[in-house]
């Protein structure tokens, strides 16, 4: 009789997925029991489940279909098949290309309604077969349960709405329509995985857009303070005509009074500035309101058009240094710092995603064929003899040929050669050149056929095709052999249709990397990221190709700029797509903006905004953290490399392996104690005069070693360094003498400097001599420049000549470098940044192959292509000679080519190399698409399809190989950090313990309010301390917000007057308030408090602002504006704003270094400029505004240029001019070429990558109970909070004799709560965890670190030593507070637990001696009672 259990039993194993999945439990099963059996313990076991879960699907679908139900069993293998997704994707595909099409026409016909019908009848059954197949919504797998089946489901039914309901307004519909593309994502796993990450990114997303919308507020609020109706001050001829410069209006100023403030107006002779009611670019930029302010500060974060701002604003302000202060912290604040928070939140979470579906695989067993390498090596026959042995004997040798280095060196050896020869291609290249060139490619594509036959027959066709790469040559071959017999066949055929090919030949050059380990490690993990890259590159595309759709409907011939069409435009789908993608890589988009503005009004914005916010700074972010996390992969496993290749051998049993692992740890030690206790160290003699027991030596030591020597030595090199910001490219007589006078003292405290090392330490011999230190070295060679430098001036004075003089100034630059060696985080960012150029020169290989590949395509398709005539009516060069009128003279006609071209190789590569930059790239297509031709001139949208190539260059280089430099510079910083904290050495236990202390780092005392006694305090302080007092507060603080954006550039005086008065309310208001929490809390709880501490100082300068007696005008404007800084107090009262602020907070030392290195660069980079390009006469670009005259605009144009803005521009002037012989005058190419390439690679592509660096190593997203740390959040709040019983106010330190009481009171794990140990026991405790006291006090922070050492199982104490201990004593510092004066002191074995001992002793001492007192006492008494 078979039960229940055995019926159901008997009816799951009839669905097949259930079967499957029984059968491998049960041979799991087998294979436990053979393990048990056989004991091998050792042995790894896989426990597999059937692959087909990943469709998984309900039991029973609409209440009556079972899994083995016949119909739906069919309709299972239907809606599982791949040809079923991949007939849906193509049907989506037409779909995009009918709705392309209808845009494109604008015309809807009885076609597109047939068409329309037709495509959603396809998708109402796939829809009907899927809710079929999976079950319609109950159940964990059916069709409703997933969000992109629900979307499908949404917009397939407003399609049937929109079909059956004629009123609805066919724009609307068509506009739902355009979303239709997007039901591509369901057909691609993998673009569910990137949008997953992207979802979850969301949370983050949005707090970093409040605290971003924030800022951006807190600026425009300032900006509509500062600049308001400044933006359309022009100046104006007697006449009364705009020249259409900006210009500052002086008020004093009568109306349209001539010449008035001409000094620093702007104006020239005879014009006058006054309001021309237009603002900058046609009206769009300004800050007269609060609306059009928010717009311009965008504009200026996106860094893109922002200097013109910039500039124009010291025009209309008049103040140089407070209006760049303005811009320049908006874009460190918005910019480098907030924007670029996003790439780690999607890295931080891709990340996450990532390896939860690596776990998932994990779980389910899922096994990967991995492809097993077979032996192709030929097979001897059995018979010796005979024509098989022969060919036997060829195949054994070509095949021990093809695998020797010979064989290796003379391929590689080939290929260079023909690469060599593809590059000699160039305009205007002899009839004889061109066929010799043609004549060697035929040679080598007949010795690459030739090579290929051999690996044929050495190998056989089954092992040559086994490698794909030989498939891919074989595939050259074919073509280069179609093109030679083409051209022999057919006379007169010009080939450069197939010529493209021959580029193809240098990915020859990746199968030469195989040998070249870092170069093959960068090509790997290009490869592994390759697939989500692509797939990435489809979501872009379909987003984009929505984007162009809504744009053509939108701003369909409604772009026009000096009259004529923009350029960027979306008159049809093809331009639509090139402008989205141009704004999608956030280059002048701007422009484009402003032209929309003009042409269709303000709500333009929404859509440019939206696009920037997904398309640049999410989607294009995201390639970004794909290419991190396969370098994230890599760094995992190259430290289980490292640690075994370092700390196990093949025989090493766990017990040596810990040994090992001591011994190592112990050596680290041993290092930086040597370090610590002999800081310098000297031997042997010195200058072979003074040994080591000389007193000179042993008191010059001392003097080396003290901190006055060292502070010395600091001050002089920021004297240096402000001596060389005096030179000026027309120097002041006076500031011209003072830098003289001190070049001379600095150089004589170097050579003071110098010597004094020399004798400590040896000049060239020794283990520590002199120069033996690379820093020395550089002071060395550089004081030595500069000696010769000035000796040569002081004796034959103006006789050096101009081109030395300058190269010796530029080199004096570097010393400032000197003070990168006093910041140990400054050398740690250096050193990581040093370690990085390997793998750093991988990736320019890769890069040089990029710019190389794609420019023999260039010099193929487009060289001598980009002439013009000085007449626009001539189109060919023949005919552009003589004279023609140009409405005012006649001028000669010249045939002119542009700065940057395909003409050669060199310049093809640099024009990519700038086009790689994203800056301005643009134009360069454009350039690139009006090119027809060799001798014709360029001719507007000749061949438009040209854009392809800059767009695939720019997907293919910038977006994919640039951003390997990001990850490298990410990569070798976090590596440097671990080397240099020591956590490559550390066990499980010590990493535990690591990460403790850094969750240690978000801790610090927290303020317990005791109540007043007093009852009008303790009403005060109830009030203070009360929730809806708070919420008031903020209420005043968002009205005092709003009331600032009322201020505009066109107030009548009734509104003045009201802003007025708010603004007297609101100060009364918080000085009230401020009163209050004053007297409630009392003076020293209330400064406590750093955010009280803060309003106080926000008030009193709100007081003192309202009397222009006592402070000046400039000042009374920032004091005002502070008013507005208050809303940061809006960030401690929303927890969303407090954890972005956090973490912001924690970045800050570490981007405080970043930002010195970077001022360091710039500072070396803008004296060297001040020294090049200071004479170089203006031009359309370097000019009033933008030069090099002195070191201060030196240094702003390269912070402009940092940000990418116009490095093309600047680059192209300093190049020179024909017919100008002094280069210091016109510019020279080949310093141009060094100094702007040099720097571009060193500002965008490497020091501004270390931001991103920096903030994803300190972007944590907090974990209230992560298993690695021994201690939670929640933990260390309960300290926090019992230590606020003995320091109220927050004090980092308590009385000792606290410690016992506080340890009884806190909960475990920390603390022994409920415990009930004595007080001898807590004692012995505090003993062993060896807390130092000082003064009969214990501090905050060791406290805690000992407690949380003790918790997470390492004795690593603050004190220690050691690797790590040294790098957290070192963050700590930010942290905790100095020892508050000198009287608290701690001596060496001073511990808490001696005190607390005497504490006891003394106590019952005191008990004792009070016993016997009463007992004597009541002795006393009786007997004197007794008669």
């Amino acid at each position: 009789m078979i039960n229940r259990e055995e019926k159901s039993f008997n009816a799951k194993l009839k669905n097949p997925i259930y079967r499957i999945n029984h059968d491998f439990e049960l041979l799991y099963m087998q294979q436990m029991e053979f393990q048990r059996c056989s004991k091998q313990a050792d042995a790894s076991l896989v426990k597999m489940k059937c692959k087909i879960d990943k469709y998984s699907f309900a039991e029973t679908s609409l209440h009556f279909f079972h899994v083995n139900n016949p119909l739906r069993k069919v309709l299972l293998e239907i809606t599982m098949s791949i040809w079923f997704d991949w007939f849906i994707l193509l049907v989506i595909i037409l779909n995009s290309i009918c709705l392309a099409y209808d845009v494109q026409t604008d015309n809807w016909s009885q076609w597109n309604e047939t068409t329309e019908k037709i495509f959603l009848v396809i998708f109402t059954i796939e829809i009907i077969l899927r809710i079929f197949a999976k079950g319609l919504i109950v159940g964990k797998y059916t069709y409703f349960r997933d969000f992109w089946n629900v979307f499908d489901f949404i917009i397939i039914l407003i399609g049937w709405i929109g079909e059956m309901q004629n009123e609805i307004d066919p724009t609307l519909m068509r506009t739902i329509r355009l979303f239709r593309p997007l039901r591509a994502i369901n057909s691609f796993p993998e673009l569910k995985l990137i949008i997953l990450s992207i979802m979850k990114s969301v949370p983050l997303l949005l707090d970093i857009l409040a605290l971003f919308s924030l800022v951006i507020l807190i600026y425009a609020i300032a900006g509509t303070r500062i600049y308001a109706g400044l933006y359309n001050q022009q100046c104006y001829t007697q006449d009364g005509n705009t020249t259409g410069v900006y210009c500052y209006l002086d008020p004093s100023c009568k109306e349209f009074e001539v010449n008035c403030g001409r000094s620093n107006s702007g104006c020239g002779d005879g014009e006058y500035c006054w309001d021309s009611n237009l603002n900058l670019n046609n009206g769009v930029t300004s800050f007269d309101n609060i609306g059009i302010s928010i717009l311009t500060v965008l504009n200026v974060v996106f860094i893109e058009g922002w200097s013109p701002i910039m500039f124009e604003g010291r025009l209309a302000y008049n103040e140089v240094l407070t209006n760049d202060l303005f811009f320049v912290s908006l874009i460190v604040i918005g910019a480098f710092f907030l924007l670029n928070l996003i790439k780690a939140v999607l890295f931080v979470k891709f990340h996450e995603v990532v390896s939860e579906e690596k776990l998932l695989e994990k779980n389910k067993g899922i096994i990967f064929d991995e492809k097993v390498m077979c032996d192709f090596k030929p097979k001897e026959p059995e018979d010796n003899s005979g024509i098989w042995y022969c060919w036997y004997f060829i195949r054994i040798k070509l095949y021990i040929f093809i695998q020797s280095n010979i064989y290796y060196w003379l391929y590689g050896a080939f290929i260079m050669t023909n690469t060599f020869i593809l590059s000699t291609e160039y305009y205007g290249m002899s009839k004889s050149h061109e066929n010799a060139v043609l004549c060697a490619d035929a040679i080598f594509t007949w010795i690459f056929f030739a090579e290929m036959v051999l690996k044929l027959i050495a190998l056989g066709i089954k092992g040559y095709a086994a490698d794909n790469f030989n498939i891919f040559e074989a595939f050259l071959v074919v073509f280069g052999l179609s093109e030679i017999i083409v051209m022999n066949l057919s006379y007169g055929f010009d080939s450069i249709e197939l010529r493209f090919l021959r580029t193809a030949r240098i990915f020859r050059f990746f199968k030469l990397a195989r040998r070249w380990k870092g170069l093959k490690y960068l090509i790997e993990k290009a490869w592994k990221s390759a697939e989500l890259v692509i797939y990435l590159g489809i979501l872009c595309f379909i987003v984009l190709f929505v984007y162009a759709i809504i744009g053509v409907q939108l701003f369909k011939d409604k772009l026009y700029e000096d009259g004529e069409v923009s350029r960027t435009n979306f008159n049809n789908l093809f331009w639509a797509i090139v402008t989205t993608f141009q704004l999608f890589t956030d280059e002048n988009w701007n422009s484009v903006w402003y032209d929309s503005v003009n042409g269709v009004g303000w709500w333009a914005t929404v859509y440019y905004l939206s696009i920037l916010s997904i398309g640049s700074y999410v989607l294009f972010d995201f390639f970004l953290a794909i290419l991190l996390e396969q370098f994230e992969e890599s760094k995992e496993e190259k430290k289980l490399y490292r640690s075994n290749s370092e700390l196990t051998e093949a025989s090493l049993t766990d017990q040596k392996l810990e040994k090992r692992r001591r011994e190592i740890f112990e050596k680290k030690i041993r290092q930086i104690n040597e370090r610590q206790y002999d800081p310098l160290p000297i031997y042997g003699k010195s200058l072979y005069l003074f040994s080591v027991d000389s007193k000179i030596r042993q008191n010059l030591r001392k003097v080396v070693l003290h901190p006055y020597f060292i502070n010395w030595t600091f001050w002089v090199l920021i004297l240096a360094a402000i001596f060389i910001t005096f030179d000026k490219a027309i120097p002041d007589p006076y500031e011209f003498k003072v830098a003289t006078v001190g070049r001379y003292f600095t150089l004589s405290c170097y050579w003071i400097e110098i010597i004094i090392k020399v004798i400590v330490s040896g000049f060239i011999f020794g283990k520590h001599a002199y120069l033996k230190d690379g820093w020395n070295i550089l002071d060395f060679v550089i004081v030595i420049v500069h000696t010769v430098r000035l000796s040569t001036r002081l004796i034959w004075e103006n006789s050096i000549p101009a081109d030395i003089y300058i190269f010796t100034q530029a080199i004096l630059s570097f010393r400032v470098l000197r003070l990168v060696s006093r910041n140990e985080t400054l050398k740690k960012i250096v050193t990581s940044i040093i370690s990085a150029f390997p793998v750093l020169f991988n990736v320019m290989i890769l890069s040089l192959l990029d710019y190389f590949m794609f420019g023999v395509v260039g010099v193929i398709y487009f060289k001598g292509a980009f002439y013009t005539c000085s007449d626009p009516s001539i189109e060919k060069e023949d005919d552009c000679t003589g004279q023609y009128f140009n409405g005012t003279d006649f001028l000669d006609r010249e045939w002119k080519n542009t700065d940057y071209n395909f003409d050669n190789i060199l310049r093809g590569m640099n024009l990519l190399f700038q086009i790689s930059s994203i800056e301005d790239w643009p134009n360069f297509m454009f350039t690139i698409v009006d090119a027809v031709g060799q001798g014709q001139a360029m001719k507007r949208d000749h061949n438009q399809y040209a854009a392809l190539f800059v767009i695939v260059f720019l997907f293919i280089t910038t977006f994919f190989v640039v951003n390997l430099y990001i990850g490298a510079i990410v990569t070798k910083f976090g590596e440097i950090h671990n080397e240099l904290d020591g956590s490559l050495i550390l066990t499980h236990k010590q990493k535990e313990w690591v990460e403790t202390q850094k969750l240690l780092l978000k801790v610090s005392p927290k303020i317990k309010y005791i109540r007043p006694k007093n009852k009008i305090r303790k009403i005060l302080f109830d009030l203070v301390l009360d929730y809806k007092f708070d919420y008031l507060v903020t209420g005043c603080i968002v009205m005092n917000m709003i009331f600032l954006c009322l201020y505009n550039s066109e107030l009548d005086e009734e509104l003045w007057h009201v802003l007025y008065f708010g603004s007297v309310g609101f100060t009364v208001l918080f000085s009230i308030e401020c009163g209050l929490k004053i007297i409630g809390l009392g003076p020293r709880y209330y400064f406590a408090n750093k955010w009280n501490l803060f309003d106080f100082i926000i008030v009193l300068l709100s007081l003192i602002s309202f009397s222009e007696t006592i402070i000046a005008k400039n000042s009374i404007t920032l004091a005002k504006l502070l008013r507005v800084v208050r809303s940061l107090r809006l960030i401690r009262f929303f927890k969303h704003f407090k954890r972005i602020f956090d973490s912001l907070l924690l970045s800050l030392p570490s981007i405080a270094n970043v930002v010195i290195l970077i001022f360091l660069l710039l500072f070396i980079y803008a004296t060297a400029g001040a020294t090049l390009w200071g004479n170089l006469q203006f031009g359309q670009y370097i000019s009033s505004e933008k030069n090099f005259t002195d070191f201060y605009n030196s240094f702003m144009v390269l912070f402009i240029t940092m940000t990418g803005e116009d490095w093309d521009l600047l680059y192209s002037e300093c190049m020179g001019m024909e017919g100008c012989n002094d280069w210091t005058v016109c510019g020279n190419p080949w310093i141009a070429a060094i100094y702007w390439v040099s720097y571009e690679v060193l500002a965008a592509f490497i020091f501004m990558n270390i931001f991103i660096a920096v903030l994803l190593e300190n972007f944590t997203i907090e974990n209230e109970d992560n298993p690695l740390r021994g201690v939670t959040s929640r933990d260390l709040d309960n300290f926090v909070k019992a230590w606020s019983n003995y320091a109220p106010y927050g004090e980092h330190f308590i009385r000792t004799k606290y410690l016992p009481k506080l340890l009884n009171e806190l909960e475990a794990p920390l603390g022994f709560k409920g415990s009930r140990l004595s007080r001898l026991q807590l004692i012995s405790i505090i003993y062993a965890l060896k807390i130092k006291e000082y003064n009969g006090k214990v501090m905050f922070s060791e406290c805690l670190w000992a407690l949380a050492g003790a918790v997470s199982g390492e004795d690593m104490p603050i004190g220690a030593p050691s690797i790590v201990g040294k790098s957290m004593n070192g963050n700590f510092q930010y942290k905790v507070p100095r020892l508050p004066n000198k009287s608290i002191t701690s001596t060496e074995g001073t511990y808490a637990a001696k005190t607390l001992v005497a504490y006891v002793f003394y106590e019952m001492w005191k008990s004792r001696k009070e016993a016997r007192e009463k007992r004597n006492l009541f002795a006393a008494t009786h007997i004197s009672d007794q008669p």
